[in-house]
């Protein structure tokens, strides 16, 4: 039928819901439904403008919300990174590394920060708590071989705080040597620019990954986000699944397999090159769900859903296992998140809202 653009059923008000784009194609269609034996009565008909997805998990996006693409990069770090240029390695080559958003909070005094993921700050520069890194979104598709003047990016804000991974560290088994470092909370938080928008609320694939499989890349829209549950209540009260956002893999979820959990990471330290990792990170205070991940989603926005909710944060993905790719697809995928109950008290300024509407 001409100018049709979509059909659904509510269930509230037992009609088969119809969409038509202009009120000449809506006419006609009525018609020629009603022509096969479909009672107009059990119609309700809207005139709804063109379905257009609103954009992919990489793409520009004002406001920011939770899960999409970002990048952290410095151009005054001295010397730089080590990098090719054609077929020599020069100096002085600023790298981006990628992560996703986490995020858009507010504390009790109503100060407005966004969440990613620490390890992605301070891999990039080398430097334990690192801050002043400039955050962007791309324009175009990313490179991430690439700074910020060196890429088409809109830089965002500048990270602000990042409190520095512990170095009085337990015993690690790999090597029967301390830890280089230890937390209970991979997590960082920037400060946007003045005139920057945003908003608390959580971007969703079209086609959500399942079973092991990742998200479709175009966003089916931005969810209004309830507030804050733990792990537990969600896993063993609710009997839901947990679920992330991030720029590399979408929206995956599975089920929660472990609550609390701690994991050994091998890491670079700086992040480029990456030759052999050299830097033993132990992070405790993590929540394990069978999911699809990718390098990438470092720092995206981990979540369930909710009664009447839709969404409520759980916290944010620092790292995966299952495969030694870029993306890790199949039943054994696994990603890891720090939990919110962990995240406040690491970064010590009291209760923290993700939630759309609050009161302080």
């Amino acid at each position: 039928m001409p100018g049709w653009l979509g059909m659904g059923v509510s269930i509230r008000s037992n009609r088969v819901h119809v969409t038509f784009a202009d009120n000449a194609s809506l006419t006609q269609g009525l018609q020629v439904i009603e022509s096969i034996g479909v009672p107009t009565a059990a119609l309700s008909a809207e005139i709804g403008g063109p379905n257009v997805l609103a954009s992919g998990w990489s793409d520009h996006h004002r406001p920011t919300f939770a899960g999409i693409y970002i990048g952290v990069a410095n151009e005054t770090r001295s010397p730089g990174a080590w990098c090719f240029v054609g077929t020599k390695f020069v100096t002085w080559c600023y790298l981006s590394q990628p992560g996703s958003l986490g995020f858009n909070i507010s504390t009790a005094t109503g100060t407005e920060y966004f969440m990613t993921a620490s390890h992605v700050v301070n891999a990039l520069s080398g430097q334990n708590g690192a801050v002043g890194d400039t955050v962007f979104q791309p324009l175009g598709r990313p490179n991430y071989l690439c700074g910020i003047s060196a890429c088409v990016n809109d830089p965002i804000g500048t990270i602000t705080v990042n409190p520095r991974w512990d170095v009085n560290c337990p015993v690690n088994h790999n090597t029967g040597l301390p830890y280089d470092y230890c937390t209970s909370a991979d997590v960082a938080l920037g400060t946007y620019f003045p005139g920057e928008t945003h908003v608390r609320a959580i971007g969703i694939s079209v086609t959500g990954g399942v079973n092991g499989n990742r998200g479709s890349d175009p966003i089916n829209n931005y969810y209004n986000l309830k507030g804050v549950l733990s792990p537990e209540y969600v896993n063993d009260t609710l009997h839901h699944d947990g679920g992330k956002s991030g720029a590399s893999t979408g929206t995956t979820s599975g089920p929660i397999v472990e609550e609390m959990a701690e994991r050994d990471f091998l890491i670079c330290f700086p992040a480029f090159p990456c030759v052999v990792p050299t830097v033993w990170l132990h992070e405790t205070g993590l929540t394990v769900v069978q999911a699809a991940w990718g390098s990438g989603d470092s720092g995206g926005a981990a979540f369930t859903n909710v009664t009447n909710g839709p969404y409520a944060a759980m916290g944010i993905v620092v790292a995966g296992e299952g495969s030694a790719a870029s993306v890790c697809t199949g039943a054994t995928c696994k990603f890891f998140f720090s939990r919110w109950d962990q995240i406040e008290p690491r970064l010590g300024l009291g209760r923290l809202h993700p939630e759309t509407i609050f009161s302080p």
